[in-house]
């Protein structure tokens, strides 16, 4: 179960990735493995959330879409590729008060691998936004995190729209 999404299961499912899968020219459909429905944008209109497995290359990537109804047509963001990747929770973060996806993924499959979260902002198009953290204790409108050590703030990038 996914924080602040739906999964799409059964023939639902089957119905979703025929849906996508038309949209998407050049992927593979059967590789469009999971789905999921989420308000992004607080509309009040669930925005599709789409996992997409590249699993032929010896490591599982991960790519992920998201489509917007935008009354016409789909617009679609991506943000990819995510080794070993999963989507972890979509909830309210950041500076906005729209949803961000939070993706779990690996620096390797190798020994003692990382394990990365990353906040993706599948509303700004064309290839999404992650959050990036810095260090900055100048910064004027950075959010603070309780750490052992001297403070140290977490700063975020304007959004862009």
């Amino acid at each position: 179960m996914i924080v602040g999404a739906k999964e799409v299961c059964g023939p639902g499912a089957a119905e979703t990735r025929r849906l996508v899968g038309a949209m998407a020219r050049g992927l593979e459909s059967t590789q469009f493995s999971r789905f999921w429905l989420t308000d992004l944008d607080g509309d009040e209109e669930a925005e599709f959330l789409v996992q997409y497995d590249l699993g032929d290359v010896g490591d599982r990537y991960v790519a992920f879409f998201a489509f917007k109804w935008n009354g016409t047509k789909y617009d679609v963001v991506a943000a990819s590729w995510f080794l070993e990747g999963s989507l972890h929770a979509v909830r309210v973060f950041g500076p906005t008060e729209t949803k961000k996806a939070f993706v779990r993924f690996l620096s390797c499959t190798e020994c003692h691998p990382w394990v990365y979260l990353v906040a993706c902002d599948f509303l700004v198009p064309p290839v999404g936004a992650a959050f990036e953290f810095s260090y900055n204790v100048d910064a004027g409108d950075s959010w603070g995190l309780p750490m052992p050590w001297p403070p140290v703030l977490l700063q975020f990038p304007k959004a862009q729209r």
